[in-house]
């Protein structure tokens, strides 16, 4: 009988403790969903079709774990300038630093993508009219 209690608390012990590791993979591969970066943005740069003025924003990003669907906001300071839709995509290669890509379009710069620091993975902002050709 103590036999099978000792047995039975190794395994409940094994199960607990790789549990525990899977848990830290899959918080460390999630730690990408939910951030933010300071950027400072140049006149004219246009976001979520707003063109906005040279200041310095903090970019914040979260998504429930929907890939296709991530939030991005642009604030300053306690102010929120604007939201914008994106999802994550995947780049040939790891970025060297993190970094945001601008695009030219009919407003002018549009910030297009946010990059991480070692990472393959980017997010990349959905334009009005990527948004419009894909519900069709």
């Amino acid at each position: 009988m103590l036999r099978s209690i000792v047995r039975i608390g190794t395994l409940g012990l094994l199960l607990v403790s790789l549990t525990g590791q899977v848990r830290a993979e899959g918080a460390e591969e999630h730690a990408i969903f939910t951030g933010s970066r300071d950027v400072r943005l140049a006149d004219g740069t246009v976001f979520d079709g707003k063109p906005i003025p040279t200041r310095l924003y903090s970019l914040q990003w979260a998504t429930n774990g929907d890939l296709e669907r991530v939030q991005v906001q642009l604030s300053s300071g306690h102010h929120r300038v604007a939201t914008a839709m994106a999802r994550m995509i995947e780049l040939p290669a790891a970025s060297p630093y993190d970094s945001v890509i601008l695009k030219s379009g009919p407003g002018g710069l549009e910030l297009a993508e946010i990059r991480f620091a070692g990472k393959k993975s980017a997010i990349a902002l959905v334009d009005a009219s990527d948004a419009v050709a894909s519900n069709r």
